[in-house]
């Protein structure tokens, strides 16, 4: 029989994989946040030769990129001025299956060679031959300091929250008060913004250029190119190029423990304003099924691990799936070693994880052959940039002494604060008394053909203890029967925090009675006590 399971390595999850030794398999491995500036000009940088196509075999690219020429890919093109040409020539007509760079190339100023004006390759081309970068071997941490990526239409499926100290999205920009670059026009300028097509960069790169093209990262609705790529017949032809982009949204990473057993699975907490796009179903807080080991602290006890350690007694609650207990997530980077004094290499390999590429710069060796380890000190300072280099079963290990934590936090007051439209400030409407509504009243809305609704308005004031992310539910009743125009159908709504619009959907959902409230949940978490936003028509004209 030929077995049905099918093995594709796109489809393995990313999330840490226990190894054999209580650990996981990543440990020891340098985290790809280390990597040098430009790895791909280093020396140990490695380049495949993948021949006549163009697709890369240890990356993911469209098909699109197999044929540059039909499809107006914007290729990185290796000419006799680079300096990676001598090392990917030819050679009487033969290219080298492998190229792995002896030593670093250097970039002159002001260069304007592609791989001196980007922070890494992909796939290069010279003469008719392809050749792909392969980057170092490297892990990523599932915690950390995040900005919200989103697909070129930010109504569709796929925002997650990554990292922004690694090169895994692109450029948009746009001016946040400008309303049309905001929602339908945030760029990316090819050769100026971005210097090849699928090109990846860091969040404060891809800020940095849009920063220099008049510009800045916003939240944007949707993003394009210019200028657009057409073919004979005036269609777009480069829409699929646009992978994932950076936006200027901070997000976070929540988690979900498992009660029976204290694994967690990982939630991206992220905006999610324009439109009804979702999170993928491997980082959503109530499908989630991907659960990890983590290492309790202290005596093991976690949020729902007994009657005595509920998700309440956190802070957390009860996760959307309606099992698990959903918190917050603090991570925090500290050194484990604050000198070198009684240091082992047992210790060392028992207490550091994280690897990194080799010595820091500018440091000095200290030597103590016989506990079995080479200790690099920055400024005679042991913290979290020492390196030491110690072997295990035949191989040396650079591990930085350095210790991620990640802290379990809830959300301080899970009491929820009911704020009834009665007790609003009310602008051009007034409360009605109704027998089944909340609070005995509510509010009705004002249709277009009521003049006096113009410019209706109810306002509440919310007091919190301190500015951050709070989870809201805006609650209404609408059986579609009011009288006058638009009586049905869905309800036109904007939401503000702080005058700044918090842009939602129409409300569709009718409900037969005022006992049947319909919860817009908002599926969010909304910051209270920043001031940052778009601009709409009425304040600043046709801007």
């Amino acid at each position: 029989r030929i077995d049905p399971l099918r093995l594709n390595e796109f489809w393995r999850d990313p999330f840490p994989k226990s190894n054999l030794d209580q650990g996981y398999i990543g440990d020891g491995y340098p985290l790809c946040e280390f990597l040098p500036d430009k790895p791909h000009l280093k020396a140990g940088a490695k380049f495949r030769l993948i021949g006549g196509s163009s697709l890369p075999l240890y990356m993911n690219d469209a098909d699109q990129y197999a044929n540059d020429e039909a499809n107006g890919v914007n290729r990185v093109v290796i000419t006799a001025s680079s300096g990676l040409y001598d090392h990917l020539k030819s050679t009487n007509g033969v290219y080298k299956l492998s190229v792995t760079l002896e030593s670093d190339v250097s970039c002159p100023p002001n260069s304007d060679e592609v791989e001196c004006k980007v922070e890494v390759l992909r796939v290069v081309r010279i003469d008719d031959v392809y050749y792909e970068y392969v980057e170092r071997a490297c892990v990523q941490l599932s915690f950390y300091e995040g900005k919200l990526v989103q697909p070129r239409n930010s109504e569709f499926k796929g925002k997650f929250c990554a990292n922004k100290e690694l090169t895994v999205a692109r450029e948009a920009c746009c001016v946040q008060e400008n309303f049309r670059q905001v929602r339908t026009n945030a760029v990316l300028a090819q050769n100026i913004t971005h210097f090849y097509d699928g090109e990846r960069m860091k969040w404060s790169t891809a800020k940095e250029r849009c920063i220099e093209y008049g510009r800045d990262l916003c939240f944007w609705n949707r993003a394009d190119f210019q200028p657009q790529t057409r073919n004979a017949d005036d269609a777009r032809i480069d829409q699929w190029k646009h992978n994932y982009q950076w936006t200027s949204e901070d997000c976070s990473i929540n988690l979900k423990i498992r009660p029976e057993d204290g694994y967690v699975a990982l939630v991206h907490n992220v905006t999610n304003t324009y439109g009804t796009s979702q999170t993928d179903f491997h980082i959503d807080e109530e499908k989630s099924l991907n659960w990890f080991r983590v290492f309790w602290g202290g005596s093991g006890e976690y949020p729902g691990s007994n009657s005595s350690n509920t998700c309440s007694d956190y802070g957390c609650r009860v996760s959307l799936d309606g099992h698990s207990c959903y918190c917050k997530a603090a991570v925090e980077g500290s050194p484990f070693f604050s000198s070198l004094d009684n240091i082992t290499a047992e210790g060392i390999l028992s207490n550091l994880f994280i690897g990194t590429f080799g010595p820091p710069d500018a440091s000095s060796s200290l030597a103590i052959q016989a506990e079995g380890y080479t200790a690099y000190v920055v400024d005679n300072v042991v913290d979290e940039n020492t390196v030491f280099l110690v072997a295990k079963n035949g191989r040396d290990y650079y591990l930085r002494n350095l210790v991620s934590t990640v802290t379990v936090e809830g959300w301080q007051d899970l009491t929820p604060q009911i704020y009834e439209a009665e007790d609003a400030v009310l602008t051009n409407v007034t409360s009605t008394s109704a027998a089944g509504a909340s609070g005995g009243h509510y509010v009705p809305r004002l249709v277009p053909s009521d003049t006096s609704g113009i410019g209706w308005a109810i306002e509440w004031n919310v007091s919190v203890a301190s500015g951050g992310l709070y989870y809201v539910q805006f609650r209404y009743a609408f059986t579609g029967n009011e009288a006058g125009a638009n009586k049905s159908g869905p309800r036109p709504h904007r939401l503000s925090v702080n005058g700044v619009d918090i842009f939602k959907e129409p409300l569709n959902n009718n409900t037969e009675t005022f006992n049947t409230i319909a919860n817009y949940n908002s599926n969010q978490d909304i910051t209270l006590g920043r001031c940052e936003g778009r601009c709409d028509k009425v304040k600043c004209g046709t801007g």
